[in-house]
């Protein structure tokens, strides 16, 4: 991305929507990094490659873990 790259883009949008989840993809080890450190923002980071099957799970725990907090 051009002006921001994936984090600095999680880390607005979770600022601006504190209700939202993000999850992140990442090729780069690095970066993967640096997002561990945003465990307040960042539901879930994904290394590539990856399959639909963990796409699925993450997305499956991001969903369960939403709606227990919704009924809390």
């Amino acid at each position: 991305m051009p002006v921001m790259d994936g984090i600095a883009l999680a880390m607005a949008a979770g600022r601006g929507h504190p209700d939202i989840t993000i999850m992140l993809m990442t090729g780069y080890a690095d970066q993967r990094e640096r997002a561990h450190g945003l465990h307040a923002l960042v539901h879930d980071v994904i290394g590539k490659p990856f399959s639909v099957e963990q796409i699925k799970g993450s997305v499956r725990e991001a969903l369960i873990e939403r709606s227990s907090e919704i009924l809390q």
